[in-house]
C-alpha cells in the first residue's frame, strides 16, 4: 500500500506529512500540529506563550507540551550562548513584526520607521516547575519560539504517529523536517535542500533514516519597514535582524528541535563562528553566504541519518 501525504497551512507556513502504513493518521496528526500551534502561538491571546508574555512575572499553568518545549528552550540558549534566544520577540514586535506574519507581510499597522534596536533579555530568569506544571518569565519579558517551535512540533508529532501504529512518518514543517521509520521508498526518506536565491532549484539532497533536517533563511520570512526590508532572524545582541554574511543554513541532525535551534544560532553567529558551533555539537550542514556561495560542512557528503 502506497504511502499517504497531506498538505496544509500550519504555524506560519506550509506543512506536509507523509504517513508510510496508516492513511487513517493523517488527520490525527494535523490536528495534533494545530494543538501545538494553539498553544505556542504569540498571536493567539489564549495560547499558554500569549499567556506567559502578558504575566508580569507570575507563574503561569502550562500543559505538559509548553513545560517540555520551555525545557528545550533553556537548554539551547545555554548551548548556543544565546545565540539563540526566544525573547527577542521585543525586536521583532518593535521592527513590526507584532502581528501574524500573513499580516505583517501586507504592510505596517501603524505609520512606519526605522528598525529599532532591542537586544534581547536572555533567559537567566526564567522558573520550570513540573509539579504544576508551571512557567515563570521575569517581569518584562517575552518570548517567541519561532526558533524552535517546529522543530519541537515536528519531533512530537512523529513519535506520537508512530505509537499510533504508523510504519514511518516524515513531517516538513515550513522547512523544519523530521522522518523516523519505514520510508515508502527503498532508500529511505530523501530530502531535498531548496538553493535559496533559486527556490525551484536544489542545492543537495540528504537520505534521512531517523533524523532531522532544518532551514533558516532571510529571504522567507521578510517585510518593508520605512522603506527597508526585514527580516525575522534577529541578533539577541544587537536586537536587529541578523547581518551576518549568511542568506540560509541547513543543518542536518537527530532531532528536529536540534537542527531548527543550531540553524538559528549559526545563522547569527555568521560563517566561521557558525561553522565551529555546527562542529562542535557533531553535527552537519551547508551555508550558504550573501553573495551565493555554498559551504558544505564536514560530514555532509553522502549524508545518512
Amino acid at each position: 500500500m502506497p504511502a499517504a501525504e497531506t498538505s496544509f497551512q500550519a504555524m506560519g507556513g506550509r506543512a506536509h506529512l507523509v504517513v508510510n502504513g496508516g492513511r487513517h493518521l493523517l488527520s490525527y496528526g494535523r490536528q495534533l500540529v494545530e494543538a501545538l500551534e494553539a498553544r505556542w502561538s504569540r498571536f493567539r491571546p489564549d495560547s499558554d506563550v500569549a499567556r506567559l508574555n502578558r504575566a508580569a512575572g507570575a507563574p503561569v499553568r502550562v500543559t505538559p507540551e509548553t513545560l517540555l518545549i520551555m525545557r528545550l528552550v533553556v537548554d539551547a540558549w545555554k548551548l548556543t550562548a544565546g545565540r539563540f534566544d526566544p525573547t527577542v520577540v521585543g525586536a521583532l514586535e518593535a521592527n513590526g513584526y507584532h502581528r501574524s506574519f500573513a499580516a505583517t507581510a501586507r504592510g505596517p499597522a501603524g505609520p512606519g520607521g526605522p528598525a529599532r534596536p532591542v537586544p534581547a533579555s536572555g533567559l537567566a530568569g526564567v522558573v520550570l516547575d513540573s509539579s504544576g506544571p508551571t512557567v515563570t518569565l521575569p517581569p518584562d519579558v517575552g518570548i517567541d519560539l519561532g526558533g524552535i517551535g517546529k522543530g519541537t512540533a515536528a519531533d512530537l508529532v512523529v513519535m506520537r504517529l508512530l505509537a499510533a501504529g504508523a510504519r514511518g512518518v516524515c513531517l516538513n514543517l515550513g522547512g523544519d523536517l523530521r522522518a523516523s521509520g519505514q520510508a515508502p521508498e527503498p532508500d529511505g526518506w530523501v530530502v531535498a535542500i531548496e538553493d535559496p536565491f533559486r527556490p525551484e532549484q536544489e542545492l543537495a539532497r540528504v537520505v534521512v533514516a531517523d533524523g532531522a533536517v532544518a532551514t533558516s533563511s532571510r529571504l522567507v520570512r521578510t517585510w518593508d519597514l520605512g522603506g527597508s526590508t526585514y527580516h525575522h532572524l534577529i541578533d539577541p545582541a544587537s536586537g536587529l535582524p541578523s547581518d551576518s554574511g549568511l542568506a540560509a543554513v541547513t543543518v542536518v541532525a537527530g532531532c528536529a528541535w536540534w537542527a531548527e535551534v543550531l540553524a538559528t544560532a549559526t545563522f547569527v553567529a555568521g560563517p566561521e563562528e557558525g561553522a565551529r558551533l555546527i562542529d562542535v555539537h557533531g553535527v552537519t550542514g551547508v551555508l550558504v553566504d550573501d553573495r551565493g556561495g555554498v559551504q558544505t560542512l564536514p560530514g555532509f557528503d553522502g549524508l545518512r541519518v
